[in-house]
């Protein structure tokens, strides 16, 4: 499989998204997949982060607040809860004459949370639960049966978004950060779980988006710059 960039968690910020795909643009890389969570809490412009994903992205999954615009969520908390419907105020198909906020809403509904792609499992959150579970960095410290077990259940390399922080889980090795490996890891046969890190809401202390480039070989995680 070629180099791919996997986006995710934009969450309305447009701004963030344009950075990012300058990036990607200026690295000569085609493909690019987002791995969900496109409206909801972090920025104002759901209507353009969609068009934008409609418009560069290969693929495109369905994240929880994505889920949570179309089918409601009462679990969520409040202030998840006021993103959502901030970004149904903004989609409103009963504000836009064109019909294109009723087009961006269809889209949302017609995603789902996982997928195959080539020898990659690409989900939001996990294999288990693709929406709604998290799996922190701090779960191969007091949750290592439940690591172990989603390892075990890939065939190899698995790529997910939901947490908002870019590392992985190394069958063998444990929890890797990227400044554990200067930004790339190589897979070497290994099973993986990827995650890409945020765009739109980055919760890894940097609060600088972040993008993974993956192919067969390995992962390269991007953080990019406010000013670009």
């Amino acid at each position: 499989m070629s180099r791919t960039a996997y986006i995710s968690d934009v969450h309305s910020n447009s701004d963030a998204l344009r950075r990012v795909f300058r990036e990607i643009d200026a690295k000569g890389i085609q493909d690019i997949v987002c791995l969900g969570d496109l409206i909801g809490r972090g920025g104002n412009d759901p209507a353009g982060v969609i068009d934008m994903i409609r418009m560069r992205c290969v693929v495109c999954l369905l994240g929880e607040e994505d889920a949570a615009f179309i089918h409601g969520n009462p679990t969520f908390n409040p202030v998840t809860q006021a993103g959502i419907s901030n970004s149904r105020r903004l989609l409103d198909p009963g504000s836009d004459s064109t019909g294109s906020n009723q087009a961006r809403i269809d889209f949302l509904a017609g995603l789902r949370p996982s997928l195959h792609r080539g020898t990659f499992l690409l989900v939001h959150a996990t294999p288990q639960d693709p929406l709604h579970e998290y799996l922190l960095p701090h779960s191969m410290q007091f949750d290592p049966t439940r690591v172990a077990n989603l390892l075990e259940g890939l065939d190899a390399i698995g790529i997910a978004g939901h947490t908002h922080v870019p590392g992985a889980f190394v069958e063998g090795v444990g929890y890797v950060r990227p400044e554990d490996v200067n930004g790339k890891l190589m897979f070497q046969g290994r099973k993986t779980f990827v995650q890409v890190g945020s765009v739109g809401r980055p919760l890894d202390g940097t609060g600088l988006p972040c993008f993974a480039v993956i192919d067969e070989e390995g992962v390269e995680w991007i953080r990019v710059a406010h000013r670009m």
